[in-house]
């Protein structure tokens, strides 16, 4: 498990059925993002969905994921909050309101997810607090991002 609610299976299957084994840090990282982001959205918004977790590189090809990805880290996931009664912008707002150290939240209302990354383990320096970006964006079509106001 990468955490209470969600599974290593969940997070690294893909829809082309490949062999997609994370690294230890990878693996690592994953239960990173489920403890630090996705178990405290669940608990506002209900049960998620993910999507698209971990990325070997032949995945990401084949999900037309960018070269640069933080699927293939370990550090993000694909995310449908599976709520009735909220819509996905509400789930978005409500992941703002909880105030996560988040890399980027992206909401992509028209393909009906929400990208969700977190950096648990690279890229921090003891200057740092946070390495996260805690950027929201908002995608109305691909390849189009705005900054979430």
């Amino acid at each position: 498990m990468l955490s209470l609610h969600f599974s290593v299976k969940e997070w690294t299957r893909n829809k082309h059925n490949i062999k997609n084994v994370p690294s230890d840090i990878q693996l690592e990282r994953g239960k990173a993002l489920a403890v630090a982001i996705l178990e405290p959205w669940r608990a506002k918004v209900g049960p998620i969905h993910i999507n698209s977790g971990f990325r070997n590189e032949e995945v990401n090809q084949l999900a037309d994921g960018v070269s640069n990805s933080q699927h293939q880290l370990g550090e993000a996931a694909d995310c449908r909050p599976l709520n009735k009664i909220l819509t996905l912008t509400e789930c978005f707002k409500e992941l703002i309101k909880l105030n996560l150290d988040i890399d980027q939240a992206i909401l992509y209302p028209t393909r009906g997810f929400i990208h969700v990354s977190h950096k648990s383990d690279r890229t921090k320096s003891t200057a740092q607090l946070s390495s996260n970006r805690r950027e929201y964006l908002y995608s109305p079509s691909k390849g189009r991002y705005f900054p979430w106001v």
